[in-house]
């Protein structure tokens, strides 16, 4: 990661900073449990890299509007079926526990109810969640950068919202 940073214009003396910014944005995804280290996101990498070379400087959004759009993938994720209001706990638990626990699904039968279970495999699949560990016959998974944190966020700002009845747009004033 130094490498590239280091040719798209970072100072020895910024690395350190950048570094540590681009693991807690960026990295964290693990697909299989003997993985020796966890994996950045390409593509958010060369989101930033892109715009450290143009502005040496940290994009005004961390964010990649790439990945803002699966905002809408998540709310879809979460209302698989019309269930959204039965897979929530699911969401709730992975935000506060910080955890979910599964075992690993090969093959989703459309013959059969979703379950939660499919849910934490369908999040893991879609690289929503990431590999923790594994323990008791069930693969634990976590939310694995700061980048899908802030999705799942503002889709519980939206939820909340919309049970209140808010709306978080505001119009301009003339």
């Amino acid at each position: 990661m130094a490498d590239i940073l280091r040719k798209v214009g970072a100072s020895e003396e910024n690395l350190p900073g950048l570094l540590a910014d681009l693991q807690e944005w960026y990295n964290g995804y693990m697909f299989h449990e003997e993985a020796p280290e966890r994996l950045y996101n390409p593509d958010m990498i060369m989101y930033f890299a892109s715009n450290y070379e143009k502005n040496r400087s940290y994009p005004r959004k961390m964010l990649d509007a790439n990945i803002a759009t699966d905002y809408t993938k998540v709310k879809k994720v979460f209302n698989i079926q019309q269930r959204e209001d039965e897979f929530l706990p699911v969401l709730k638990e992975l935000t506060s526990e910080g955890v979910l626990s599964a075992p690993i699904t090969d093959l989703f039968n459309p013959e059969k109810a979703f379950s939660d279970e499919d849910l934490v495999n369908l999040l893991f699949y879609m690289g929503r969640t990431t590999m923790e560990g594994f323990g008791e016959g069930l693969y634990r998974f976590r939310i694995p950068n700061r980048v899908i944190r802030e999705l799942y966020y503002d889709y519980f700002v939206d939820i909340v919202e919309r049970e209140a009845g808010l709306n978080r747009k505001v119009s301009s004033i003339t």
